[in-house]
């Protein structure tokens, strides 16, 4: 009041006024006049501040605060907005501000604020306010990438309620949570909600869409939706990957071939590496290993680490290609891994060895091809192959041990019986043959051939040691099985020879005629006529009467037919 006065009278702090009865009056007379200036001046004061309120750019400020990312001003802007406006009919304005609070809170880590934004909606329920309360919840979790609290809290919100942005963005970041999840069938409904929305989330929910449907092996809808995202600038360049990719899981190899070679041109394209990867592959299942070569080159030199699929498909290019050398490093990586690819790489490593002139390296490589059990043919045709290296390595027991285990089903079998057949007959320890032979089970016509030889090399062995009592039974097991026509009149000859020996003449007779007519029909057979002339003098039968003579003359005769036998029609030694 006194400094008031001091205004309107000009008194100052230093000078005492002197109250003269005149100025008394004066003081007196206008106490009731100053009382009215006070009054009016301190009206004018509080009509000033109501007129300079204004709800609606307050609120603006607030949001755009927010916007800004400034939370904590934006925060103290909702706290002075709700402190100033109570007016009922700014409800609406105030619930904003409360939310946008708890938003800027929530966006601090303020202690506490998720409680609060679910006791908000807990008050507000069943309006719409409440739903956006827990939305907020929602969308936060969704930002800090944790997706199972979003899902728990999309789940809560009726989309009902929000508005239609809103909506678009439940739908989608629901959807997306889900994704994330590989919840594909569930994601996808919710993507499918907002996919014909033109706003910001088009070609998101397209994209992820699509996704959805590649996932599921629903290529059709997943090309149709990714078209509709091809237009935009931040999609583009990652759908031609997915495309190939679907046309490659469709078999579609052609268009794999066509397409990925088209889109890999391109410069932005992503995923070049990949889609060089599936064209590559197209490739090598069309058989067309040299085109196929570049691509898998390419993969593997920009992979940090080949799957056994990689090493598979790059080393049977390499080698299909007669890239023999290429092939056999590349090979090696898997031969140590098991399933059908490692089973047809040692198998083909054993051969790229073969084709590089590697024979022992093929076959340590076939033999592990030959005792895996993944394909059951490639460890037949192995077997085939290792056994045969075995026998030009010399080791005779472990060739005949394994060729005699290839089923009659093979394609190879014949092969391998005639291999089975030549290792016995080669071989220069004839009981071993014979012991093995007679341990097979059945013997094949090749074998018994093979059987027959080996007696009959074995009773000449024991003639020769002066054993004519174990050779009778080898050449009777070689006359046994009379496949081969030579051979077996070489053994009846014998035994016409080893009768005589032992005076059994009528014996010895009864063989030599069988020799003799066998020899003969032999010669016949073969086309051979008129070579052969036999007359006997009056002389010669003097001389057949005597005993002796007649033994040196069976010699003789003998002599002569495994002379005609050598040039006639037996190659056989």
């Amino acid at each position: 009041m006194n400094k008031l006065l001091r205004l309107v009278y000009g008194f100052s702090d230093g000078n005492s006024p002197r109250y003269t009865k005149n100025m008394v009056a004066t003081v007196r007379t206008s106490s009731s006049a100053l009382i009215i200036v006070v009054i009016c001046f301190t009206g004018l004061k509080a009509q000033q501040t109501v007129l300079y309120q204004d709800s609606e750019r307050d609120f603006q400020l607030m949001v755009k605060e927010y916007e800004q990312g400034l939370y904590g001003r934006s925060a103290r802007s909702a706290e002075r907005f709700l402190n100033d406006y109570h007016d009922p009919e700014l409800i609406l304005m105030t619930e904003e501000a409360e939310l946008y609070q708890l938003k800027s809170w929530l966006r601090m880590d303020h202690p506490g604020t998720i409680p609060k934004l679910l006791s908000f909606s807990a008050a507000h329920q069943p309006e719409a306010v409440a739903h956006r309360a827990i939305m907020i919840i929602a969308e936060d979790a969704y930002d800090k990438h944790l997706y199972d609290e979003a899902i728990k809290y999309f789940s809560l919100v009726d989309s009902r309620s929000l508005l239609p942005a809103e909506r678009s963005a439940l739908y989608f970041k629901y959807g997306y949570s889900l994704f994330v999840n590989q919840k594909f069938e569930q994601a996808a409904v919710l993507f499918n909600e907002t996919r014909d929305v033109r706003d910001k989330f088009y070609y998101p929910a397209n994209y992820y869409y699509g996704m959805t449907q590649y996932f599921q092996g629903n290529y059709p809808d997943a090309i149709s939706s990714f078209e509709r995202v091809a237009p935009s600038e931040f999609y583009k360049d990652y759908i031609p990957y997915y495309i190939t990719q679907i046309h490659f899981n469709n078999k579609e190899f052609t268009k794999v071939i066509g397409y990925g070679n088209q889109v890999i041109a391109m410069p932005t394209v992503q995923n070049k590496t990949e889609i060089r990867h599936l064209v590559g592959q197209a490739y090598f299942e069309t058989e067309d290993y040299a085109a196929a070569l570049p691509h898998l080159e390419f993969v593997e030199q920009n992979t940090e680490k080949l799957r056994t699929d990689d090493f598979y498909q790059l080393g049977m290019s390499y080698y299909h290609a007669g890239r023999y050398e290429d092939a056999i490093p590349i090979l090696l990586e898997i031969r140590n891994e098991t399933g059908v690819k490692a089973h047809y790489a040692n198998y083909y490593l054993g051969q790229a060895y073969l084709k590089t002139g590697d024979k022992t390296s093929a076959r340590n490589s076939l033999r592990n091809a030959m005792l895996m059990e993944d394909v059951p043919s490639v460890a037949t045709e192995a077997t085939f192959h290792y056994g045969r290296l075995s026998a030009e390595a010399g080791d005779d027991m472990e060739a005949i041990r394994v060729l005699q285990t290839i089923p009659t089903s093979s394609p190879d079998y014949n092969e391998s019986q005639k291999t089975l057949a030549a290792i016995l007959t080669n071989t220069s320890d004839y009981a071993l043959a014979i012991r093995e032979l007679e341990a097979m089970n059945t013997l094949t016509k090749t074998l018994q051939e093979a059987y027959q030889k080996v007696t009959l090399y074995r009773a000449e062995q024991l003639i020769q040691e002066n054993k004519p009592g174990e050779a009778m039974p080898m050449l009777d097991k070689s006359i046994k099985y009379p496949t081969n026509k030579s051979i077996q009149a070489r053994a009846i000859f014998w035994k016409g020879e080893l009768s005589h020996l032992e005076n059994n003449y009528s014996e010895s007779i009864k063989w030599f005629n069988q020799y003799f007519t066998l020899a003969l029909d032999s010669l016949a057979a073969d086309g051979h006529r008129d070579v052969l002339t036999l007359g006997v003098t009056p002389v010669l039968a003097a001389q057949l009467d005597d005993p002796r003579m007649r033994r040196d003359a069976t010699t003789w005769a003998g002599l002569w037919g495994l002379r005609a036998r050598e040039m006639g029609f037996d190659p056989d030694p």
